[in-house]
């Protein structure tokens, strides 16, 4: 982890009214989702005292990159553009970046400083939405891009599988709330996979899209580029429109909801195998998935089929999917929990019944209205007997 000391010590020099400081931490947490456990041990955490959370983040910016730069410019430092994050935790390395975790709540990408690095950056300060990765900071050093941004727990492609439906719901809500929104702001992400969907909470389960490096802005495109797992044909065909990512969180949600994956060799939970063969794979994509590999309801395997239509004039848009029936179930836990409640109420109110019934009972005439109620109670629920030993026509109580 970066110099946690050095960025408390830096943060409390910076000139602040009231002074406002930091107070290092050592503890371990850990979170569950789905089946699949995931824990962060032994984390620093910087904890700004008295103080919002955007002012603290944007000082902690401030104090990062001293840090880094003061770091680079050390005459030990001559390992390359950024080695001062060389003992930082590598939370993942992509084809043009790698992030590390730099803080308990931020991370930092580095990246070449390329136009399509400053794109994306104009993209994700463009979008102002929970589920859309939040930016706090960037610079330039040494041809090389740095952005600051939140920490998140870890993608979908590290759940275990199947995941439970209520669960799959919560997370496809979330997603697709947030592609809706970007898509009414003219934006495409255009490679919506397990491993760009990521978890900034466990329980629950908060998801946060990542990784918009092939983003692009405008309904309509000719500029391939993905995933091909999870590509839709039309993206192949290189002329395609916001539709492409309805395509992508589809072979998600099959993903998420697959009980019996592909073999080949190993587990594959997308709906579509990879062939060596490219008209063999547009065949297969044509042909539809098979949503009998799907541990779900048939709302949800009926959503799944109506994501992967192979035509996108029929395939439906992203605000017709937030408006599909299987997000107007409510969830197992809510309707468990009134169950629950109502029955507690009325065993409570039984319970007191025959409380005031026994303290009451005794007395004469049944003057107290709560004394005749319970008596009542008393001798025609608690007291009566069982169904095969009342008096009936024709049969003899032993």
């Amino acid at each position: 982890m970066l110099g946690n000391d050095t960025i408390i010590e830096r943060v409390g020099a910076l000139p602040t009214t009231p002074r406002r400081r930091f107070e290092a931490l050592k503890v371990t947490s850990s979170s569950s989702f789905f089946k699949g456990e995931f824990e962060l041990a032994n984390i620093f955490v910087a904890r700004y005292l008295a103080v919002s959370d955007a002012t603290s983040f944007r000082v902690a910016c401030r104090a990062i990159r001293e840090c880094l730069d003061a770091q680079a410019a050390s005459p030990t430092n001559s390992n390359g553009s950024h080695s001062s994050l060389d003992n930082a935790m590598v939370l993942g390395r992509g084809t043009f970046g790698t992030v590390y975790q730099v803080t308990s709540c931020l991370a930092v990408k580095v990246l070449p400083a390329t136009l399509d690095a400053y794109v994306e950056i104009d993209i994700l300060q463009s979008l102002h939405h929970p589920g859309a990765l939040g930016v706090y900071d960037f610079w330039e050093r040494d041809s090389y891009l740095y952005i600051v941004m939140e920490l998140l727990i870890c993608d979908l492609g590290n759940v275990a599988k199947p995941c439970a439906e209520p669960r799959v719901r919560h997370v496809m809500q979330q997603v697709c709330d947030a592609m809706a929104y970007c898509h009414n702001q003219g934006v495409m992400h255009k490679d919506l996979k397990l491993s760009n969907i990521m978890l900034a909470s466990a329980d629950p389960p908060k998801a946060v899209i990542i990784d918009w490096g092939i983003a692009e802005r405008g309904g309509f495109s000719t500029r391939w580029g993905g995933t091909l797992e999870i590509m839709a044909p039309e993206v192949i065909g290189q002329q395609f429109t916001s539709k492409c990512d309805v395509w992508s969180l589809g072979c998600v949600m099959f993903a998420l909801l697959c009980q019996r994956p592909f073999r080949v060799p190993t587990p594959w939970y997308y709906p579509f195998p990879l062939p060596e063969d490219g008209a063999m794979h547009i065949a297969q994509l044509e042909r539809g998935a098979q949503c009998g590999r799907l541990c779900a309801s048939a709302k949800a395997k009926q959503l799944v089929r109506k994501m992967l239509t192979f035509d996108d004039a029929k395939r439906p848009s992203m605000q017709d999917v937030l408006a599909d029936d299987f997000f107007s179930v409510p969830a197992v836990g809510v309707q468990v929990s009134r169950c629950f409640v109502v029955v507690l109420l009325l065993v409570v109110c039984l319970i007191g019944l025959c409380f005031s019934g026994f303290l009451h009972g005794r007395l004469a005439n049944f003057d107290n209205p709560m004394a005749r109620i319970a008596h009542s109670c008393k001798q025609h629920i608690l007291l009566r007997p069982p169904p095969w030993k009342r008096s009936f026509p024709g049969r003899v109580v032993i």
